[in-house]
């Protein structure tokens, strides 16, 4: 796994365009930053949710706040199917820490 550089360059803000079982379609924005060569980190609401590391031919979504215990979460041929796969993930933890169920809230990339 590629080591990520100290500096924290500046990211860039993207919009995902996303679908709610509750709320219907939307856009969920999030913040990346590339921190090493295929590495993209994930932010969303002010945190790191996850990473993003291409491996081609895939793009392999790692969730957690630590590029160093991350976890692999989901792999995907596009990239921002991988990056819903991190907000969904990140989501149903908030949802159990509420005790919501899971099969309120579905995202799905367009």
């Amino acid at each position: 796994m590629p080591t990520p550089s100290k500096a924290k360059p500046e990211g860039r803000v993207l919009w995902l365009h996303v679908a709610d079982q509750q709320d219907g379609p939307g856009e969920v924005p999030i913040l990346v930053r590339t921190i090493a060569d295929g590495v993209d980190e994930v932010s969303s609401t002010g945190r790191t949710i996850g990473y993003i590391e291409r491996v081609p031919p895939l793009f392999v979504a790692l969730e957690g706040s630590r590029l160093d215990t991350a976890e692999e979460c989901a792999q995907s041929q596009l990239w921002n199917r991988a990056a819903v796969r991190l907000l969904e993930t990140d989501a149903s933890h908030h949802r159990r820490a509420a005790n919501i169920p899971d099969s309120r809230c579905a995202l799905i990339a367009s």
